[in-house]
């Protein structure tokens, strides 16, 4: 009689796995978000939503130009 012993170890690997900063895949400029949401947060932080894009790119850009206008609108309520 031959007895089978049953072993519930995993396999060991020697491949290394990537670190993407906690994200399943790494985040390019042109990286595909789907629909994400482009936030604003002002110095007291208060929170406002500004845009839905689909890249890091066009974040950045929208981004770049809410800045831009928010400064000038203030330039302007401070000149008043």
């Amino acid at each position: 009689m031959v007895l089978q012993r049953e072993t519930n170890q995993m396999a060991q690997t020697k491949k290394q796995t990537k670190n993407y900063n906690g994200f399943a895949i790494p985040l390019q400029p042109d990286t595909d978000l789907g629909l994400a949401i482009l936030i604003a947060e002002d110095e007291e932080g208060h929170h406002e939503p500004v845009a839905v894009v689909g890249t890091i790119s066009e974040a950045k850009e929208i981004a770049e130009s809410d800045l831009r206008g928010r400064r000038r609108d203030r330039r302007r309520t401070c000149a008043a």
